[in-house]
């Protein structure tokens, strides 16, 4: 059963910019990663510092391989200092 993600964060406005770069990096190497059948970084044209990111996974065993990625660690480590607020993170079913 594939599976879809849907992540959105609100940069701090100050890192907006930065934050946009480290989540427009991780799109090549997660489009590579097994079983990944989209990764799309999306911004908000009516709030500038909301970001969204929707991914499609093959399988929960495919994001679940991705989550523990050094591309994916590191970025979520990074996050919380560029971040409002906890990224909000939803994972569902497809179909």
């Amino acid at each position: 059963m594939s599976i879809a993600v849907v992540a959105t964060a609100i940069a701090k406005p100050d890192r907006s910019e930065e934050f946009g770069m480290a989540l427009r990096a991780l799109v090549e190497p997660s489009r590579a990663d097994d079983g990944c059948e989209m990764y799309v970084v999306h911004r908000s044209l009516d709030e500038p510092n909301t970001w969204l990111v929707y991914e499609q996974w093959a399988s929960k065993e495919h994001l679940d391989r991705h989550l523990a990625t050094p591309h994916l660690v590191g970025f979520l480590e990074q996050a919380p200092e560029l971040l409002t607020a906890d990224l909000d993170l939803k994972v569902l079913s497809i179909g």
